[in-house]
């Protein structure tokens, strides 16, 4: 139950800095920028956009959202 818990609490983080990642792309503003507007930790920012950008060009032929969250 334990791990279940931590598996599910992964996956929100994940998912909230995945929108917050693509709604940063889709504005066009720096990851700098984006996270002085919002408020968020600019150096986890960097790491969650360093790790959701190598994922996109990881070799699966899969949808990016399939690959980081299925």
């Amino acid at each position: 139950l334990q791990k279940e818990a931590c598996m599910g609490h992964n996956r929100e983080r994940r998912e909230f800095w995945y929108a917050h990642w693509q709604h940063c792309q889709s504005l066009g503003m720096t990851l700098k920028d984006y996270a002085e507007q919002e408020g968020l930790t600019l150096t986890v920012f960097y790491g969650w956009s360093k790790r959701f950008k190598r994922e996109a060009a990881g070799p699966r032929g899969t949808d990016l959202f399939d690959r980081l969250f299925c």
